[in-house]
């Protein structure tokens, strides 16, 4: 046998393994995608339905109504995180400019400090003006779900704190909780689509289980790297690190 046709063979052998591993990937996300949808509409249709029968007592139908609507806001909040990663993912073209991490990093605290205060969370953020080559969009949502999250698993009382620094070719971004912390035969699983260490309490803090897929794809887009420690009970620390291209 030729070296070309041993060549042949192998590439022929990793092209079949690839396109296999793309069409599970696929399959799983599209049955993921289907059980997220299916929990909230049929929660709706159920109450809808008891309303409509005249099942629910008059002093139901407000909670029931209540219910409907939430399970609709998760819903829509799902299918937009949904067509923000799918958008994320056909980004073929670096649509970059110049972007301050720092600024953002302080706006979207901003945004969030309401959630902050509901749970008597002190929101710290720190660093200095860093300005790299970015798509601006794409860092206001990577920080707003890291901040978000860090804000959503923190128990009443915690510190979520956000670190902004830099050195001459990168960026880095330092988000540390106080939280709840992530099992460690989890954390290898985190960022996958859909993923949630404990449904129950997904249901309790509203997440759809993409938010840190969201952000891995914007870290990858950006040509960065991110890392993950967290312990049980005692918090969680992410850091992302993205090249500088100015």
């Amino acid at each position: 046998i030729s070296e070309e046709n041993i060549l042949g063979a192998l590439i022929l052998v990793v092209d079949t393994t690839e396109k296999h591993k793309l069409e599970m990937v696929r399959r799983e996300f599209s049955s993921n995608v289907s059980h997220e949808l299916k929990t909230p509409l049929t929660i709706i249709n159920g109450y809808a339905e008891m309303i409509e029968a005249g099942m629910a007592k008059q002093e139901d139908v407000k909670r029931f109504s209540s219910i409907i609507r939430e399970e609709g806001t998760r819903l829509l909040y799902l299918i937009d995180s949904i067509m923000r990663l799918s958008k994320i993912e056909e980004k073929q073209a670096k649509d970059y400019f110049p972007v301050d991490v720092y600024s953002v990093a302080q706006d979207t605290a901003n945004r969030l400090s309401i959630a902050a205060a509901d749970k008597n969370i002190d929101l710290h953020i720190s660093g200095e003006k860093t300005i790299i080559n970015a798509n601006q969009t794409m860092i206001e949502e990577l920080l707003f779900n890291l901040i978000d999250n860090g804000i959503k698993y923190t128990k009443p009382l915690g510190n979520v704190s956000v670190d902004i620094g830099k050195d001459k070719y990168h960026c880095y971004i330092k988000i540390s909780d106080t939280g709840i912390g992530i099992p460690k035969k989890d954390q290898g699983r985190i960022f996958e689509r859909f993923y949630t260490v404990d449904k129950s309490r997904t249901r309790k803090t509203e997440s759809t289980g993409l938010g840190l897929s969201i952000v891995k794809h914007i870290v990858e887009y950006h040509h960065g790297i991110i890392e993950l420690r967290s312990q049980e009970n005692k918090g969680t620390k992410i850091m992302v690190t993205l090249p500088n291209n100015l």
